[in-house]
């Protein structure tokens, strides 16, 4: 229709006509290209929606994941202290004793970060954590997920170190599975279990006269105690990042269940 009236002012000479017409194209042209550019938009609000949404329910696990290893650490720590101060005083007094073969049984254990990432990877692979426009928090996203990674490093680091303090115990102490062992294989879960399922065979006095042994134990305190630090850094930046994220979804996906 508009194309026809064009070219029928064209022949007639009525440049008048001509002139509205084809302003009535480009503007119809510029009114759809800006509607698609609005629907579009909409869409990549939507789209970003639903990605932090789905970030902030993996920084609550994260979060839930690191207040379980909280308590778990400090238990452990505890039953290490115990262990280091029973070998001081050269007396395993029956009290210690549970914490003192639960330190020779778990010596080895550092646990790693919980990093639920699958969220994060998508969102740097779409393009959708760079069209972002809130400067803060992609800097706060993009930096807690680097902080993962050097934390790994670190815990990796403090687990090598262990290994040498982990020789040292294997040469002075015998460890054995019990017979019964498939019965119950839950004690690594809680230090202060009451069944488990190795056994451990040492000679206390020899132990505690031996200074390279204690320091063996003195170094799964520290790395234990490095890892609870390591772990309470990246919870800080979960715990902003967590904050940051209800703020742009305006609180209404960021209250616990």
């Amino acid at each position: 229709m508009v194309l026809r009236r064009l070219a029928e002012a064209i022949s007639g000479q009525n440049w008048f006509i001509v002139l509205i017409e084809v302003l009535v194209v480009v503007v119809g042209i510029i009114i759809g290209l800006q509607v698609d550019d609005w629907n579009e938009a909409r869409k990549e609000s939507a789209r970003e929606t639903v990605y932090l949404q789905r970030l902030l329910a993996d920084t609550e696990e994260m979060i839930t994941q690191h207040e379980a290893h909280v308590e778990r650490a400090h238990s452990w720590i505890e039953a290490v202290l115990v262990s280091l101060q029973a070998l001081r005083s050269c007396s395993l007094k029956p009290e210690a004793e549970k914490a003192f073969e639960l330190t020779l049984l778990n010596h080895q254990g550092l646990e790693r970060l919980v990093v639920v990432r699958a969220s994060y990877d998508e969102m740097v692979a779409s393009g959708a954590l760079a069209r972002i426009d809130d400067l803060k928090l992609k800097n706060k996203i993009s930096g807690v997920f680097s902080q993962a990674v050097i934390a790994q490093d670190f815990i990796a680091y403090f687990t090598n170190d262990l290994g040498r303090a982990s020789d040292i115990i294997w040469r002075h102490v015998s460890f054995a599975i019990k017979a019964d062992a498939t019965s119950d294989m839950n004690e690594l879960s809680s230090w202060k279990s009451e069944n488990y399922t190795q056994s451990v065979t040492y000679d206390f006095d020899e132990l505690c006269r031996n200074p390279t042994f204690k320091n063996a134990i003195v170094e799964v305190f520290d790395s234990a105690k490095d890892r609870l630090g390591i772990g309470a850094s990246f919870a800080g930046e979960l715990s902003v990042l967590h904050a940051l994220l209800e703020q742009r979804l305006g609180g209404e996906y960021g209250r616990r269940k």
